[in-house]
């Protein structure tokens, strides 16, 4: 995997893809626990990355994708981890006011201890669909 992000990195760059292709394999996260652990590596080498470059809100695609992960795995203690280290993410320029709700909503849920790899996916999922449409709504599902 190339070292640096993109200094103009898109919602899903080629090495991005690449790296995350364990999660593809495995049949989606956690389809096939042999190929979790790998994507856990992959999705934490690229999480960083995007940190280290200050791209936030790629960085928050990837946590939730991680979160997600950790949570069906029951490492609770890494997803509290995790929320710590994405701090940034909630005073980021680049990430809007829904993104940061539901991030949010997520971190409490974190804090609380009721948060569930479904919680941590809505998440994800509706950040990729605020990327390029910033004014969706987040709505948590019942």
């Amino acid at each position: 995997m190339p070292s640096p992000v993109p200094s103009t990195a898109c919602p899903a760059p080629s090495w991005w893809r690449d790296s995350c292709a364990p999660l593809e394999r495995a049949g989606g996260p956690g389809e096939r626990l042999g190929q979790l652990d790998r994507a856990i590596e992959a999705l934490s080498t690229v999480r960083e990355a995007f940190a280290k470059e200050d791209v936030r809100y790629d960085e928050a695609q990837a946590g939730m994708e991680l979160a997600r992960l950790y949570l069906r795995k029951g490492r609770t203690a890494e997803v509290k981890r995790l929320v710590l280290q994405m701090a940034p993410v909630f005073k980021a320029k680049g990430v809007h006011a829904e993104a940061k709700k539901a991030l949010s909503l997520f971190r409490r849920a974190v804090e609380l201890e009721t948060a569930t790899p479904e919680l941590a996916g809505q998440v994800a999922a509706y950040l990729r669909r605020a990327q390029s449409a910033p004014e969706l709504v987040f709505h948590e599902a019942a």
